[in-house]
């Protein structure tokens, strides 16, 4: 009997699941250990057989050093998004080639770029991940975990930018993406040329055109498109956080990630209150959370790595 067709959710789920179980390794033989643990399961869950694993190749490439970071989250990473790229695109053992992806990885504090084999340039943003293939045959196709700025070479074949809550397709264009795992929202924003992107939740596709930006809430599955200015959200590229309407809480993922620190909101009502602020390349935490809370009715407190917001 065959098995139902995995879902993007379900898939989601799944490596959800294997996030929360892993740990960080500490020594070289916890990180081997959890090398193969990583892969056995991956491509257990994915439900490949034996001939299958043999054809996935995989090598990663880690922006951070092995102390910084845990490198079986960093697999893992690599491992669900090429097993879900193996599950929706190849549902039988038809295969012709093998394929080897690399993986990007930025860690929080960090951001970095990378020229792709058809001349692509990809700038990642803070805590984001890429994965893409040492060479594109036949289509050229990427997965992105968190935020980046695609400056794509345009060479007839489609460019497509797979995340967890949007598909992109183009031929040449520049656009930031971002769409980080643990946030709702998932935000795109295209700069020149034209993009087409069709959401998870539905087989309707939207084409956007330059200054343009789609908002996609993998919650609510609404869609909102409106007019902005592009380099608001590509200053990041710079070293410039711009907030444009945005809530304390969505503020406070970013700063969680610039900073690695933890930012806990005492109040719903704080949590949705809004803000409009530009703060420049090396300003600390601390100027950004004094300017923040000027003439506003919150102040907040420092501890071992944890900032709590709290009505004053």
């Amino acid at each position: 009997m065959n098995e139902p067709k995995r879902t993007t959710d379900d898939w989601l789920a799944q490596v959800q699941t294997l996030l929360r179980e892993l740990k960080p390794a500490d020594t070289t033989e916890q990180m081997e250990a959890s090398r193969e643990e990583v892969y056995s399961r991956i491509v257990r869950k994915a439900g490949m057989q034996a001939g299958q694993r043999q054809r996935v190749q995989h090598s990663v490439r880690r922006f951070a050093p092995v102390y910084e970071i845990a490198v079986s989250v960093v697999l893992l990473l690599s491992f669900s998004f090429i097993a879900y790229t193996y599950l929706q695109s190849h549902p039988s053992d038809n295969e012709p080639t093998s394929v080897e992806w690399k993986a990007m990885y930025t860690p929080k504090g960090k951001t970095c770029s990378l020229t792709l084999a058809d001349g692509t340039t990809v700038t990642l943003n803070i805590g984001s991940s890429l994965i893409y293939p040492t060479s594109f045959t036949g289509g050229r196709q990427v997965f992105l975990q968190g935020e980046a700025f695609f400056d794509v070479e345009k060479t007839g074949t489609p460019f497509t930018v797979q995340s967890h809550l949007l598909t992109i397709d183009v031929l040449g264009t520049r656009f930031s993406l971002k769409s980080y795992d643990e946030e709702e929202k998932t935000v795109l924003t295209l700069e020149s040329g034209s993009v087409k992107a069709t959401p998870a939740s539905s087989e309707q596709s939207i084409v956007l055109q330059p200054r343009q930006q789609l908002v996609y809430d993998g919650r609510t599955r609404k869609v909102e498109c409106q007019e902005v200015t592009p380099s608001d959200y590509t200053a990041w590229k710079e070293g410039i956080l711009v907030f444009r309407d945005q809530t304390i809480a969505e503020i406070a993922s970013v700063l969680e990630r610039q900073f690695d620190v933890r930012i806990e909101i005492a109040s719903e009502r704080l949590r949705n209150e809004r803000y409009n602020a530009l703060f420049k390349h090396g300003e600390s935490l601390q100027e950004i959370l004094d300017k923040l809370s000027q003439h506003r009715p919150w102040r907040y407190v420092m501890t071992n790595g944890t900032i709590r917001i709290a009505p004053s």
